[in-house]
């Protein structure tokens, strides 16, 4: 079975931006990852090629939850937006700012099961703890120091840094990569969960559920919803966004993932984790 790249998932979705700038920034940023994207190809691929014990399973969910489930972050930085106007501060167009918040909310519908659906993070901790056998994988003694240094910087991104159009960037790569990412590992799932499993079918795609609900058209939109928002909140400051370095986001996105999944690479090819603190607090920058 052939597998497309996660790069050829991303450039395909980005023919379809009307931005050019962000368009380029954003398949310059791709170019130029192509040892992170690499990275990320092969832990995943590694994990998928082979029966691993509890341990490195426990490790590799931790770990790769560090970098998936944002609608918390996403939603703390929906509040700094609306704190503009509770806060008395001056918004050049408050209809516009209202319309970047709501084009936010709908990247977290799903994710919040406000569609009626289960909550997203419910899902993955379905998946994880059947993989695993129990949710011991919970336990941050499975956390690598590379994904602690991922989920600490993301955080940075969307609730420390004063300029918030760095946050609304930061979605925009997080939206584009991730639907790579599930697009690549679907098969690879699918196919590595029917030879290490005694789950019949059924049981097989509600245990990848979390996958399947992110695939097709879910990741796009929160995509497209990500890039009204950055031209929304433009509108009601008046800002000019062509300005931003969205490729050193999105390189810095990139490099930071494939740092953390290189980690598990190691730790699936035997390397012990080191113990880890909690996570340390976000500092404003």
């Amino acid at each position: 079975m052939s597998y497309r790249s996660i790069a050829s998932y991303m450039n395909k979705l980005l023919s379809k931006v009307e931005l050019s700038y962000l368009q380029k920034g954003i398949s310059e940023a791709v170019a130029f990852s192509s040892e992170a994207l690499g990275k990320i190809e092969e832990g995943f691929t590694l994990f998928t090629s082979a029966d691993h014990d509890a341990e490195k399973r426990n490790a590799f969910f931790h770990s790769w939850s560090m970098t998936n489930n944002s609608a918390a972050g996403l939603s703390g930085f929906c509040n700094r937006l609306t704190y503009h106007v509770y806060n008395g501060q001056q918004v050049n167009d408050e209809r516009a700012l209202l319309r970047t918040v709501s084009s936010l909310h709908r990247v977290l519908d799903e994710d919040l099961g406000v569609t009626g659906g289960m909550v997203h993070w419910d899902m993955f901790y379905r998946m994880a703890t059947a993989i695993c056998g129990n949710d011991n994988w919970l336990s941050r003694r499975y956390l690598t120091a590379e994904a602690v240094a991922f989920k600490t910087w993301k955080d940075r991104q969307l609730l420390r840094q004063k300029d918030l159009m760095i946050g609304l960037l930061t979605t925009v790569g997080h939206e584009v990569y991730t639907h790579g990412e599930v697009e690549f590992i679907l098969p690879k799932f699918q196919s590595w969960l029917s030879q290490v499993s005694t789950m019949d079918k059924k049981e097989q795609n509600r245990c990848l559920s979390w996958i399947f609900v992110h695939c097709g058209p879910t990741e796009q939109n929160h995509f497209f919803h990500a890039l009204q928002a950055v031209k929304q909140y433009s509108q009601a400051f008046e800002m000019d966004v062509s300005s931003y370095p969205i490729t050193e986001i999105l390189t810095d996105y990139l490099t930071r993932k494939g740092e953390m999944m290189a980690s598990l690479t190691a730790v699936l090819q035997g390397k012990a984790i080191a113990a880890q603190e909690i996570l340390p607090e976000p500092k404003v920058v």
